[in-house]
């Protein structure tokens, strides 16, 4: 063989990619091709590559087209990678083997194996697979003295392969594992153990004595053990690879599923920290599903008589291809099959839609909602609270009706005491619509279902209500979610401060920092934070707090120390901090009308106000919203005896409310580090106590302290503490693969990226979170975004941070497939006849024909194409020129007049009134039909025209193209 060719599918529908490969001059070519419309073939060259070393056989992954596997003439296999941005070979792994022979043939399966056929040699394999992700050595070596010539994957079986052995035969291999077997415990002891034979004997050597278990993957238990049960038998499928089935002397059957990961070396992710308890998982075997084929004869359920449980299985193969059975025996000596679970039917869309597929498939569409998503979820809270049992009275809340409500966030875990069989049954029968029963009623069986539908579309419904870089109104639209809540509020605070240059000095910018940046005085990586012309210095830094101080107006307050006086006090500003009583009281009203009557005491007690504590206290308690505990007359002594310490003691073990207990604490002890160290309190609570009271030692450690804690637990509280600052980044990473919630994480992260913060993370989350409103079909939601970001991120200077979009959709003449748009960089320029950048005309030289042909298209704009001329299409529903209207709509001009409308007020009677308006409303919608109907409306996908107003009317009532045989379903796209 001198030469090959090989295809594979392009970037994209309309380009494909092959491969020539020219054995003899060691060269490999990528080429791009594209078939044009008389039926050739047209390519260009994407890249080249010589000097590749000495090959006589190679393959194309099907998997990851970069991939390309060289046999050498030594018997080593090469796996290199080819893309159009590399131009040099690049070797990513040598395959060697030990004997040098020639390389007969290499192939990739659709996975990540890799055959290799040897030459044949003595004493050694012939026939190597090697798994390209995992180690040097091969998978499986088969063919021992067996020259190999060719070999290949059957693409719908990557586990087998079929070879030419020996120049006479051809060979199929199964290369599924065979070297794990299972074993079950003993005698009330239901726990089963999968094994790998190839390491039992090193595994028992290494460890003589059995203290830990050297098993690949260990069940315990793995059958119900409620009450004792051992297992009786363990049999696998022998059809289905890592599936098996286990029986319990309590006549229960239960299938397992199995399955295997493996990662590249390279890419490698190190575990984040777990601060919920537990070890990593470090194996590569995992049960991916479970099923109960047959329950114990005791379950409350699905429990039968004892005499007729199971007592033996086995698997059979009835060639039928909907599922695999099992004879049962039972004690009675009856037999009769099992039957395993089918694969899975039912699949949720990114559009909400609930995909049923069984002999066809269905599409189940949920309804449209009418309250907003958060309005749904605090109902969802509401009824959780009533359906709550009434406990053990506490001195935070007297009254049932005013039990403090479970803030958490709604989710699957919170969602589990709100399940209700027959309110979850209605709930998804009231989502569904249009289905028939018997079709519905298997789904709405499923405990977990309804809920799932519940919450499946809630961050879609808030993009829709428009959650973007509104703080105010992003706190409304999360109103459920209180965590979510206060991070709007932290980022509302930092913008307010930001606005207008109010973290600007004449030498730094230092918008949407936090307190931790204030107070250690650190830029970070500087990007745009230090303005032109200017550099960073320590006193500088100290001269930029002094003039924002100055700026803001802040107040000194008395006992701070003077080195740290600036730093407190613009810190104190961003933890919400009131300077003035008036503020103060304000603030305490509002956590009162939001039910936080202790919060509202101890913020005023925290800020020194105890006059007013003791006010609030005494009118909570008159209105019986809180119980009088003896709180007032504690805050109002001086001193306190030590019975009255002793009776704080026990009244903050009994108390509920946070605030309550860092009160009672406080009373108690007189120190302020009992307030600091209560996590429970909201940290702007916390962080401004500490900057109120803490010396300066004392406070770098428990602002640095705490920073890490909210960082490392993805805290988003902490923005208060790292601003949107590269600190910021791994806070929000880690809140993202606790919650998964990458809306909010693209959201916050953009006020401050690019523009202060450049990091790669923040560009990956955007373009996923694109992905999911391309999904969603929220293309005018991710347009507003991108308006809205790139307005954000401009430099002083007015250098902008973000390139705009190229346009991705544009309308082509079908003649001269030119641009119907007029040139944005001229846009005073005249449409010429198929000139680029027409030059200046002088009389001398201008063609007569020409100009007014030229000038006969420019006053026609809009109507032709600017370069040759001819006319738009037309409308496929009433066949006139697009770009002008139909000529139903144009009315005969008539000469303006005044028309008199009288205001609704001075009208007779409302339905007069009435009357008038609703004329007025269709006299408006007519002129926008008018309107409308001069614009053109094209498919994207098949590319043909309407009237806007023509295509509105027609799709309305049609999905398909009212093109004869075109049959696009242009509504249908919509």
């Amino acid at each position: 063989m001198e030469a090959a060719i090989r295809w594979a599918p392009g970037p994209n529908a309309d380009t494909q990619r092959f491969l020539l490969v020219d054995v003899a001059g060691n060269s490999i070519t990528l080429n791009e091709s594209r078939t044009e419309q008389n039926g050739d073939l047209s390519s260009e060259r994407v890249a080249r590559y010589d000097k590749v070393p000495n090959f006589t056989a190679f393959d194309w992954s099907k998997a990851d087209s970069s991939l390309l596997a060289l046999g050498l003439s030594s018997g080593d296999a090469s796996l290199i990678s080819i893309n159009a941005d590399n131009h040099t070979i690049s070797q990513l792994r040598l395959f060697p083997i030990r004997t040098q022979r020639k390389a007969n043939s290499v192939a990739f399966n659709v996975g990540r194996l890799l055959a290799v056929g040897l030459d044949r040699v003595r004493n050694d394999h012939c026939l190597n697979i090697f798994d390209v992700d995992v180690g040097k050595e091969p998978h499986t070596k088969l063919c021992t003295g067996e020259a190999v010539s060719s070999v290949r994957f059957f693409p719908n079986h990557p586990q087998e392969v079929v070879a030419a052995v020996a120049r006479s035969t051809i060979r199929l291999y199964d290369l599924r594992d065979d070297n794990y077997f299972a074993s079950g415990g003993s005698t009330g002891d239901p726990t089963i153990s999968i094994w790998d034979k190839r390491w039992v004997s090193n595994a028992s050597a290494a460890n003589p004595e059995g203290t830990a278990s050297l098993s690949v993957l260990d069940l315990r238990p793995a059958i119900d053990n409620s009450q004792t049960a051992t297992v009786w038998s363990i049999r696998f499928s022998g059809l289905k690879r890592g599936r098996f089935g286990v029986l319990s002397s309590t006549g229960a059957v239960r299938l397992y599923d199995l399955n295997s990961h493996s990662f590249p070396p390279k890419s490698r992710i190190v575990p984040p920290a777990n601060f919920h308890g537990g070890n990593p998982w470090s194996g590569t075997q995992y049960v991916s599903k479970t099923h109960d084929l047959q329950y114990p004869y005791y379950d409350k359920l699905h429990g039968q008589d004892e005499s007729t449980r199971v007592i033996a299985f086995d698997w059979i193969a009835d060639g039928a291809g909907d599922g695999q059975s099992m004879l049962a025996l039972r004690l009675t000596r009856e037999v009769n099959l099992l039957h395993a679970p089918k694969p899975q039917v039912l699949r949720i869309t990114a559009r909400d839609e609930v995909a049923l597929c069984r002999e066809d498939i269905s599409m189940i569409q949920p309804r449209h909602m009418l309250d907003t998503a958060a309005e749904e979820a605090i109902e969802a809270k509401r009824v959780l609270e009533n359906r709550m049992r009434p406990g053990r009275r506490s001195i935070s809340g007297p009254h049932p009706s005013r039990r403090s409500v479970d803030l958490r966030p709604l989710n699957a875990q919170t969602l589990e005491s709100l399940r209700e069989p027959s309110a979850a049954m209605q709930r998804t029968k009231t989502w569904l619509q249009g289905n028939a029963e018997p079709t519905v009623s298997p789904i709405i069986k499923i405990p977990q279902f309804p809920d799932a539908l519940a919450l499946i579309n809630v961050h879609q419904r808030r993009c829709r209500e428009g959650y973007r870089f509104d703080c105010s109104r992003n706190k409304q639209i999360v109103k459920d979610d209180p965590i979510l809540e206060r991070l709007w509020a932290i980022i509302s605070r930092l913008e307010s401060l930001a606005a207008n240059g109010g973290m600007v000095s004449e030498t730094m910018d230092l918008s949407y920092f936090g307190v931790q940046g204030i107070w250690n005085g650190n830029l970070g990586e500087g990007r745009n934070r230090v303005l032109p012309g200017r550099g960073f210095s320590t006193s500088g830094f100290d001269t930029t707090l002094q003039y924002l101080v100055k700026l803001h107006g802040l107040p000194a307050l008395e006992g701070l120390p003077a080195k740290t006086l600036n730093k407190r006090l613009l810190s104190l500003e961003l933890c919400g901090w009131c300077f003035s009583r008036e503020g103060i009281e304000g603030k305490c009203t509002n956590l009162i009308e939001q039910q936080q009557f202790y919060r509202a005491v101890a913020v005023a007690l925290f800020q020194g106000h105890v006059d007013l504590s003791l006010n609030m206290l005494r009118n909570l308690t008159r209105n019986k919203y809180i119980l009088d505990t003896g709180l007032g007359a504690l805050l109002a002594s001086a001193t306190i005896t030590q019975d009255q310490r002793d009776m704080c003691k026990w009244m903050e073990e009994d108390a509920a409310d946070p605030y309550l207990k860092s009160m009672l604490r406080y009373i108690a002890e007189r120190d302020w580090h009992s307030v600091v160290d209560n996590a429970a309190l909201h940290l702007s609570d916390r962080l401004s106590v500490a900057l109120r009271f803490l010396k300066d030692s004392e406070m770098s450690t428990f602002i640095n302290k705490t920073t890490a804690t909210c960082v490392g637990a993805g805290e988003v509280s902490g923005v208060l503490l790292t601003g949107l600052t590269e600190t910021s980044v791994p806070l929000f990473q880690n809140h993202l693969m606790r919650t998964a919630d990458i809306q909010t994480v693209v959201l916050a992260t953009s006020f401050a990226c690019p523009l202060y913060v450049a990091d790669a993370r923040h560009e990956m989350w955007k373009d996923t979170y694109f992905d999911l409103l391309q999904a969603w079909r929220c293309f005018i939601e991710r347009t507003k975004f991108s308006v809205e970001h790139a307005r954000r991120s401009v430099r002083r200077d007015g250098t902008k941070m973000i390139t705009p979009a190229v346009r991705q959709i544009g309308l082509r003449c079908v003649h001269c497939n030119g641009n119907l748009a007029r040139s944005a960089e001229e846009p005073g320029q005249k449409a010429t006849m198929g000139f680029e950048s027409p030059s200046p005309v002088t009389p001398s030289t201008a063609n007569p024909k020409s100009s007014q042909q030229a000038q006969r298209i420019a006053d026609a704009s809009g109507t032709v194409c600017p370069r040759c001329g001819r006319h738009l299409p037309r409308c496929a529903i009433c066949l006139q020129w697009l770009g002008t209207p139909e000529l139903t709509t144009v009315a005969p001009r008539k000469p303006k007049q005044a028309v008199a409308v009288p205001a609704p007020a001075t009208l007779k009677g409302n339905e007069e009134g009435k009357i008038a308006q609703a004329a007025i409303a269709a006299q408006k919608t007519k002129e926008i039909d008018t309107a409308l109907s001069r614009f053109v409306t094209f498919c994207a996908s098949c590319g043909h025209g309407l009237h806007a107003h023509h295509a509105r009317q027609w799709f309305a009532k049609h999905g398909m193209c009212p093109v004869p045989d075109c049959g696009c379903l242009c509504g249908v796209r919509r």
